[in-house]
């Protein structure tokens, strides 16, 4: 069977992988100004191209992945970490727990590899049981994985790949919350690749660790 990728896969499994920048909101807090280029006469005058090109890459820069909200099969390990930290970084943007409701989106769900996947239940980051939206939320209000909503900066280490076929993987992530650097954590992402199924070449979360109890 012909391996299902790109828009084809997306469409399949009714996730949109593709970037959400074209209706992006300009982020509160960022700088505003307008863009202009120089004429010939040495005057300036105002470039929308320019402009818009402008504001879509500071929202970039400021939000990076975040618009990865859904999984793909065209995301690779690392761009499905950062899409998931950048988006629990700005937890409540664009709306209140959008960060927690991408990370689910990345969880592993029921019958991942078969043709009747349950995108309803994913595996808990924790316990690697089957939980629902709600439920997986709770371990970002009273859990382990606080420290990562609104965290001042965060940054991954070096990937791992964990199998000679390449589909589980592990990478670190550490977290930084600035004015209390008593709260800087780490965390290790166990990543695993459908290799069947609507959701094939589809990177998606099987387990986060706080770095003292990952022993794998």
């Amino acid at each position: 069977m012909a391996r299902r990728g790109g828009a084809a896969a997306v469409e399949a499994t009714g996730l949109r992988g593709l970037p959400a920048s074209r209706s992006a909101v300009l982020p509160r807090g960022l700088a505003r100004g307008r863009c202009r280029v120089c004429c010939k006469g040495g005057g300036t005058e105002e470039d929308p191209k320019s402009m818009s090109m402008f504001l879509m890459e500071a929202i970039r820069e400021r939000h990076r992945v975040v618009y990865c909200r859904e999984p793909s099969a065209l995301l690779p390990p690392t761009t499905t970490i950062e899409a998931q930290m950048n988006a629990l970084q700005s937890n409540d943007w664009p709306e209140p727990n959008a960060g927690i409701q991408t990370a689910f989106m990345f969880a592993w769900p029921r019958h991942a590899e078969s043709s009747m996947v349950d995108l309803s239940m994913r595996r808990s980051w924790s316990t690697s049981k089957w939980c629902d939206a709600a439920t997986f939320s709770e371990d970002f209000r009273v859990g382990p994985y606080a420290p990562m909503l609104h965290c001042n900066s965060w940054n991954v280490e070096s990937l791992q790949f964990l199998d000679n076929a390449g589909l589980n993987a592990k990478q670190s992530v550490h977290v930084s919350n600035g004015q209390h650097p008593e709260c800087d954590c780490s965390f290790t992402f166990h990543l695993r690749q459908v290799s069947s199924g609507k959701l094939k070449g589809f990177w998606m979360t099987c387990q986060v660790l706080p770095s003292t109890d990952d022993n794998i």
